[in-house]
């Protein structure tokens, strides 16, 4: 099956079982699994062999000649080609009596096809390629791959090294001093068939540096789009609960001074659903509003927006097992009821409100004063007219800060893209909002996280600035013209 001496084995988290005389090998994201009609003697064992610490062809063929009296070569490599078609089949490189490098399929998508090492071509590493410890080992992965490579014990990394620039065959195979030229050779291979290292042209650049739509691609940006959708990777993803029963769930509502802060007039919603213009109306008029020439905001309008746009309209206990986590109902949705986000007004200018930093508390519905004006908070409304392209800062700036282990505690894979999604949906509902009540709105591509933790006091990794909002007054009142 192949030039190099691999071992093989069953990529790891792999099961199989009886049905009959028939072994059934399941195959993640697919309804269609392997199914192994009557295997000898032989073959069951060599299949435990694989599924522990592996075995090369000859290895597997001493197996089936002890247990079934002969080897049929033609059926070995045909049944080693079936696992190999549903990204079963793992290939190791051996060396010094050790285990080098695995090469272990994430999904069935995922050919093995040997490449063609040239003496005559230069290698580099791929620039999406992503390198870190895992379980006692370096994991290499890219998201141009629906494969990953374990690099044991870390005697690869010399060869790694190398690879950061384009590198002659010759001098690769001398990269590790302990290494024999062919194990050099054959980790090589594996890091090619990864999609981790391809050739050079003549000036350096690699396929991939010709892909329009590769140039365009942030390595991060693209590993994490990959990473948290399933079809290129083995990992979870979605609702699997992990830490049920280990650590307690985020309460639904953050915990605030129950005699602090502001409280906000409360509108007539009854009214405003009588007299408010219609739905297409408002979605026609929306747009993002930089200018503040002649636009007053109060407190009274700011806190119908807040009403409108993010209180709570209800809270509901958890409710195991199906839900083992408290919720809340607001006018806009939220993955999994999660309601991770928090507003934070970094307000410059608004009647009836001194200039400083508050938190939006939607049940009681108030405004909990943090800080005044200070230097931080002056520069969170000066990047919003920087990054926005305003003329002035905004009278009032919305910060939406997730609280992310309340998703996380849910979610694996996926959470903090979970929190974006459930960001563009809060956009969309202050933009809805504001435009409805002929305010200024504008939502912002970028924010400072760093600044607002020192500003707001949070805990980077706990409360995290992940959206920012700008918001004026109104010109007159309804909609603009």
């Amino acid at each position: 099956m192949s030039a190099y001496p691999f071992a093989f084995g069953l990529k790891s988290a792999t099961t199989f079982y009886a049905e009959g005389d028939d072994l059934i090998f399941p195959v993640q994201g697919s309804s269609q699994g392997l199914r192994w009609r009557t295997p000898s003697l032989g073959w069951r064992k060599a299949l435990a062999c694989l599924a522990a610490d592996g075995a090369d062809l000859d290895g597997i063929a001493s197996i089936l000649q002890t247990q079934d009296g002969g080897v049929d070569w033609a059926k070995l490599h045909f049944m080693l080609g079936r696992l190999d078609a549903k990204g079963l089949l793992s290939r190791s490189v051996l060396g010094n009596n050790t285990v080098l490098a695995t090469l272990q399929p994430m999904t069935a998508r995922f050919q093995f096809v040997l490449p063609k090492l040239s003496p005559a071509s230069h290698y580099r590493l791929s620039r999406f390629v992503n390198l870190r410890p895992e379980q006692g080992q370096w994991l290499l992965e890219t998201p141009l791959s629906p494969a990953k490579l374990w690099l044991h014990a870390g005697q690869a990394l010399p060869l790694l090294a190398c690879l950061a620039q384009p590198t002659a065959l010759d001098t690769l195979c001398r990269a590790v001093p302990d290494w024999e030229p062919d194990t050099a050779l054959a980790v090589l291979a594996l890091l090619v068939t990864a999609g981790a290292v391809a050739p050079c042209d003549a000036v350096g650049q690699l396929p991939e540096d010709g892909n329009i739509a590769l140039r365009q691609w942030e390595s991060m940006d693209l590993l994490f789009h990959s990473r948290s959708r399933p079809g290129r990777h083995d990992g979870f993803c979605g609702a699997t609960f992990r830490f049920l029963g280990q650590i307690d769930p985020l309460p639904a509502l953050k915990s605030v001074a129950a005699d602090a802060g502001l409280p906000l007039p409360i509108p007539d919603m009854a009214r405003i659903q009588q007299e408010d213009p219609p739905f297409a109306a408002v979605v026609e008029n929306r747009r993002s509003i930089r200018d503040y020439t002649g636009r007053l905001l109060d407190v009274d309008l700011l806190g119908e927006f807040l009403y409108r746009a993010a209180r709570v309209k209800a809270q509901t206990d958890a409710n195991p097992p199906g839900r083992p986590y408290p919720i809340t109902q607001r006018p806009y949705p939220s993955g999994g009821a999660m309601y991770e986000l928090e507003l934070y007004l970094s307000v410059g200018a608004c009647t009836g409100l001194a200039a400083g930093l508050y938190y939006y508390e939607p049940l009681e519905h108030r405004l909990l004063p943090i800080s005044g004006l200070t230097a931080d908070v002056q520069q969170l409304l000066d990047n919003a007219r920087l990054n926005s392209g305003a003329a002035t800062q905004p009278p009032v700036l919305l910060t939406l800060v997730a609280r992310c282990q309340r998703p996380a505690w849910k979610y694996q894979g996926m959470a903090y893209a979970l929190m974006l999604k459930n960001t563009g949906v809060l956009y969309h509902q202050l933009y809805l909002t504001a435009t409805v009540m002929g305010l200024a709105p504008c939502g912002l591509g970028m924010g400072d996280s760093d600044l607002f933790a020192e500003a707001a006091g949070l805990d980077y990794y706990q409360e995290t600035a992940i959206g920012e909002f700008m918001l004026g007054g109104q010109l007159s009142s309804g909609l603009d013209s």
